[in-house]
């Protein structure tokens, strides 16, 4: 049987065309499947109300591209609780959750409203700011002010200590967030502040 030019493509653009709506339908379903799985991500953490892991993750990708476009350089604080363990162990779970409410006040009060603040993991808190890691004393300074302050209240069965870690992103770095982050965890801690007046 002959089949002509015409024929022959019209059944081939037919066959094209169902091929593309079965991509489009199979692409759309793929498309609410990831939507759906990003909605169920928890982005606060619970306990804190900081941002959890995955939301300080997306949030950390984007401050860090806004932060090359305007050609400033960030820095992201790590901040790992000490004696966390030792809490729990002497006084609860329930106790121990409270330190972590108390460090999350703590870092509010610490921190600029436009800072991304969130809780990693069980004890390890961190935050991303604007500027140099060397500008940044002065929130380090009221960090530590803040903490010696609710350690002298003395209504809590413990006292907060926080161990701190630092990594900057200079505006021309091409690291992506979850490298700077981890260079951040494995920096050598902090030595504590100074008291005030103290010689430098």
């Amino acid at each position: 049987m002959h089949v002509t030019s015409p024929y022959a493509a019209a059944v081939i653009l037919a066959i094209v065309a169902a091929l593309l709506l079965v991509l489009v339908v199979f692409l759309a379903r793929k498309i609410r499947h990831l939507e759906g799985a990003l909605r169920d991500r928890p982005l606060a953490d619970p306990l804190t109300g900081l941002h959890s892991r995955s939301g300080f993750y997306l949030l950390g990708e984007q401050v860090l591209l806004d932060a090359r476009r305007a050609a400033g350089p960030l820095t992201v604080f790590c901040f790992g609780v000490d004696g966390l363990q030792k809490i729990n162990d002497a006084h609860g779970k329930d106790v121990a959750a409270e330190a972590l409410r108390d460090i999350a006040t703590i870092l509010r009060v610490t921190f600029r409203r436009s800072d991304v603040l969130g809780r990693l993991a069980g004890g390890e808190f961190a935050v991303i700011t604007r500027g140099r890691q060397a500008e940044l004393t002065p929130a380090l300074r009221r960090l530590d002010d803040t903490t010696g302050l609710a350690n002298d209240a003395g209504s809590k069965p413990y006292r907060i200590r926080l161990s701190v870690r630092a990594a900057t992103a200079e505006p021309h770095d091409e690291e992506p967030f979850a490298e700077l982050l981890a260079r951040a965890q494995a920096a050598v801690p902090l030595q504590p502040m100074p008291p005030r007046g103290a010689a430098q």
